[in-house]
């Protein structure tokens, strides 16, 4: 009875042995093939193929920025409408002050100095830099996005102290996240539109203040030429006055006034004559040349100018105006940063996309489960994770998306109502100039020539001849003045559409606007 036992009992522990031993090969073999599933082929991670993929791609727009970069500034579309000659001689001029400065000495053209202002204006030069290193961040964004993602496995599995240290990853075994490859390409891409617009809208400004700058030197050279003519006018009438005093013919009285308005006249013509220098000084320094650099003769110039509807003149500046452009990038800019917040400070459900199996150390055997290679997690989620500053950043993120939109906002209604004024004030002082040209100048100069026949006739007092050459100065003072103001009227206008004063430098003045 006992062998029996004894018999019965070796029988039942081979074939647990026997139990055990398949359960532990069946075990093994599951372990291997869950292996062999996530192994990738030849050694090559799995997501090489859509990494190599995104990197070309982000290369391909580093590309056409690189292409756009090397084309010559001139070849911008706000330089579109000057000639040929002066953009050679601009650039040809531009690497040296010296010669820049002994060419505007020989003499000064509008066309000239538009065609300089990009080449050595400091803030175009400035904004052109800046979009240049923006264009540099193209080949950093892959290098930048392995190495955080290198980090980010040390810090978030070797460095805790959560679960068993044999299911830690290695620190290069995560994936770099291919969506965010993506996403640094595209805001890499809209941070070289902005920095690219920028660059335009320094150039625009610069382009069209220096045509400003250019129309008030031209302004002054006007009035110091009526100047001159008036107080050698005035200088006469002095004289005059003097014999007849002399002479008995006419009092001390008229003598002194006559004296008078010859020290106003004169004190004004100085006044004028360093006004012109400042003038000169100011567009030297948009051109980066010594602020005394003088200029030889400047030639007259006034810009051609065809008013739009307000219709037109929106839907120009709406295409066309670069902050208004930049404004909309901002907002496209901020929704990918909130894309990227999203997909960089969120919480990894799992672990799942390690490039090789965890090794099974020693947990493995029969006695573990099938899958403690890959422990169940519970899903993580708003609710359950606590990561309550990521959601933070990210709520903050979509705040400055709104006020981005508020900018945008703010940008097209600035625009439009520059539209507006601007069409507004080239209206009026385009009706302001045919008005002193047409009739109040030439009416002051008629009656100032009848003083002086009725004066000389002893018909009249010596205080009209004084009143009708007073105010015979300051109108041809006044149609100087309205024709700056037309010519800065049509450089708003531009201004205010996203274009610059090149296109409309061409026409010539015959008569200088008198």
């Amino acid at each position: 009875m006992t062998h029996l036992r004894f018999l019965l009992a070796a029988a039942c522990a081979a074939a647990a042995a026997t139990t055990l031993a398949a359960a532990a090969e069946d075990l093994l073999e599951a372990n291997l093939a869950q292996a062999r599933s996530i192994v990738p082929a030849a050694g090559k991670p799995a997501s090489d193929d859509a990494l190599a993929k995104l990197k070309a791609e982000v290369m391909a727009k580093q590309k056409v920025w690189a292409e756009r970069l090397a084309r010559p500034a001139t070849a911008d579309e706000l330089l579109k409408g000057l000639p040929e000659s002066a953009l050679t001689q601009a650039h040809d001029l531009a690497a040296d002050s010296a010669k820049t400065a002994a060419a505007l000495r020989s003499g000064v053209t509008l066309e000239l100095l538009l065609a300089l202002a990009p080449e050595r204006n400091p803030e175009v030069r400035v904004a052109y830099q800046n979009w240049r290193a923006t264009t540099r961040r193209f080949e950093q964004a892959w290098y930048l996005e392995e190495l955080v993602a290198t980090y980010r496995a040390f810090v978030r599995e070797l460095d805790t102290k959560v679960g068993p240290r044999t299911h830690k990853e290695m620190p290069g075994m995560t994936f770099a996240f291919p969506s965010v490859l993506a996403l640094k390409g595209e805001v890499i891409d809209a941070d070289a539109d902005i920095a690219w617009l920028n660059y335009r809208l320094a150039l625009r400004k610069a382009l069209n203040e220096v045509a400003r700058g250019f129309v008030e030197v031209q302004y002054t050279k006007g009035a110091i030429a009526n100047l001159r003519e008036t107080k050698a006018l005035f200088s006469q009438m002095a004289q005059s006055a003097q014999a007849r005093l002399e002479a008995g013919k006419a009092s001390q009285a008229d003598a002194l006034k006559a004296q008078s308005e010859l020290a106003i006249v004169e004190t004004r013509l100085v006044t004028m004559e360093r006004e012109r220098t400042n003038r000169i000084a100011q567009v030297n320094s948009m051109l980066a040349l010594p602020v005394g650099a003088e200029w030889g003769a400047c030639t007259e110039t006034d810009l051609a100018a065809r008013v739009p509807s307000l219709d037109d003149a929106l839907s120009q500046a709406r295409a066309g105006n670069q902050k208004l452009l930049a404004a909309r990038k901002d907002v496209e800019l901020m929704q990918l940063m909130v894309r990227m917040a999203e997909t960089e400070v969120l919480p990894r459900a799992s672990v799942g996309y390690s490039q090789v199996a965890p090794s099974v150390g020693a947990d493995a055997g029969p006695t573990r489960s099938m899958m403690a290679v890959f422990p169940e997690r519970q899903e993580v989620n708003a609710e359950q994770a606590p990561f309550g500053v990521n959601a933070a950043y990210i709520d903050e993120l979509r705040v400055k998306v709104q006020a981005a939109r508020a900018m945008q906002a703010a940008a097209e209604a600035e625009t439009d109502f520059g539209v507006k004024n601007a069409l507004f004030m080239l209206d009026a002082s385009q009706r302001n100039q045919q008005t002193y040209k047409e009739r109040v100048v030439p009416q002051s100069k008629q009656a100032f020539d009848t003083a002086k026949a009725q004066y000389g006739s002893g018909n009249s007092p010596f205080i009209e001849l004084l009143d009708a050459g007073r105010s015979y100065l300051e109108n041809t003072l006044m149609l100087e003045g309205a024709r700056r103001d037309r010519n800065k009227s049509v450089i708003d206008l531009q201004d205010a559409v996203g274009a610059s004063a090149a296109p409309l430098a061409g026409k010539r003045a015959e008569d200088g606007g008198r």
